[in-house]
């Protein structure tokens, strides 16, 4: 028992990110959603002495399937939590908040008609 209370006494679960924070913005061309948004499958958490300074930790986030239909629970990148250090602590997986449908060829034409009347044609 005392090794449970001294695990309890001395380290704690610091929670950095939720499933309801949104991690990222992404917008796609053909998509029926102007912006999607990112959020980890599962809550990032990561254990650490409560005697330890707060440290600081930063994101590195890699896209890696942008391709539509987009549902939610579906795998679309991946989040890296690296330490002050810039060693990996975590990764966890994206996902999207809601379904994304591609748009059908009605949709995307009066989307660019809109556009092209606007003045909102971005060429790259």
């Amino acid at each position: 028992m005392s090794l449970l209370d001294y695990g309890f006494n001395n380290y704690k679960i610091e929670i950095l990110k939720t499933t309801d924070d949104i991690v990222k913005e992404i917008s796609l061309d053909k998509a029926t959603s102007p912006k999607i948004s990112l959020v980890p499958m599962n809550d990032i958490a990561i254990l650490s002495k409560k005697s330890a300074d707060n440290k600081k930790y930063t994101y590195d986030i890699k896209i890696t399937n942008n391709n539509l239909p987009l549902k939610k629970g579906d795998e679309v990148g991946k989040i890296i939590v690296k330490d002050s250090d810039n060693n990996k602590i975590k990764e966890e997986v994206l996902t999207v908040t809601e379904n994304v449908d591609k748009l059908n060829f009605l949709e995307l034409f009066g989307k660019t008609l809109k556009d092209m009347i606007i003045g909102n044609m971005n060429f790259v």
